[in-house]
């Protein structure tokens, strides 16, 4: 009957349409996979930069970050002087160093943003 004939053209177009949905949604994770896969590889770049400026560069300016905010935690424990540190006359940090080789990166990926295709 033409009912029935209806009935299977719409049953085929979503049929369709759910096919070209889950082959785009393989494609997208196959894009998704082979990024991943190549990013995988950052780590060895990213390492070689950071053993490049970690020296002259990084570690200087974030040891006297952290130089500054040690200092400033040893005031405020100097000011209120409780326990053991009553004992004590002053207190002061005079060098702070992060040492000579970079932190090591590891286990970076990329991470898919949702339906929007974004890649971080």
């Amino acid at each position: 009957t033409v009912m029935d004939a209806r009935s299977r053209l719409v049953t085929q177009r979503k049929d369709r349409a759910k096919r070209a949905m889950q082959v785009a949604e393989a494609s997208r994770r196959e894009r998704i996979g082979m990024i991943e896969a190549g990013f995988g590889g950052a780590n060895v770049w990213l390492n070689a930069i950071m053993d490049h400026v970690w020296a002259p560069v990084l570690e200087p300016r974030i040891a006297i970050l952290a130089r500054e905010i040690a200092t400033k935690a040893l005031r405020k424990i100097m000011i209120t002087r409780k326990g053991p540190m009553k004992l004590l006359e002053s207190l002061s940090l005079e060098e702070f160093t992060l040492g000579a080789k970079p932190p090591t990166l590891t286990r970076t990926h990329a991470i898919h943003d949702g339906p929007n295709g974004k890649l971080i």
